[in-house]
């Protein structure tokens, strides 16, 4: 650990906030971010939330952007979604933003090896891993 005028770093030599971690982390009992109290969950969140954001608009492997806002004003586009043994509990959300063409979804979701977002919608939808295939939460077309 290292102890500077910037804050606490464990495993950092310089840390940059009040408290930096760098690698991975265990909290046990309750996380609560924004707040010093009112936690009823594990993780409590008081305030607003931020998500990653992937544009695309050409053939893509998803990776560790939750949200995908997919163009396919010059084509159609598949999405390959990780095995989703390797990321069990992961979310992904994939919007289609422009009408004309399709996005072709690929993996096993909901025991089906592809899902399509058709063209003249701007469809999206809600994916969760359970570590053996991926499950649609919700959609809209």
């Amino acid at each position: 650990m290292t102890l500077s005028s910037e804050g606490l770093g464990i495993c950092t030599a310089t840390p940059s906030a009040n408290l930096h971690v760098s690698g991975n982390t265990i909290v046990s009992d309750k996380l609560r971010i924004g707040s010093v109290s009112g936690a009823n969950s594990t993780l409590h969140i008081t305030g607003t939330m931020g998500y990653s954001v992937q544009a695309v608009s050409d053939n893509v492997t998803l990776s560790g952007n939750s949200y995908i806002l997919a163009n396919t004003s010059t084509g159609n586009i598949t999405i390959t979604l990780p095995s989703a043994s390797s990321v069990a509990g992961r979310q992904y959300t994939i919007k289609k933003i422009t009408a004309s063409n399709n996005i072709a979804l690929s993996g096993n979701i909901d025991s089906s090896l592809t899902h399509v977002l058709s063209s003249g919608n701007t469809d999206s939808m809600k994916l969760i891993s359970n570590g053996s295939q991926w499950w649609i939460l919700s959609k809209s077309f």
